[in-house]
């Protein structure tokens, strides 16, 4: 459900900032698989 409403938010935002909006989402991403794994 959240991740619809990242998507949505993607592309309902200005090409300049989805980029930097993308790498965020996908930088958090990464740190949170991180962290369960690291459990």
């Amino acid at each position: 459900m959240k991740d619809l409403v990242l998507r949505v938010f993607i592309l309902l935002s200005p090409p300049l900032m989805r980029k930097p909006l993308a790498e965020a989402i996908l930088a958090s991403r990464r740190k949170l698989s991180i962290t369960i794994s690291a459990m």
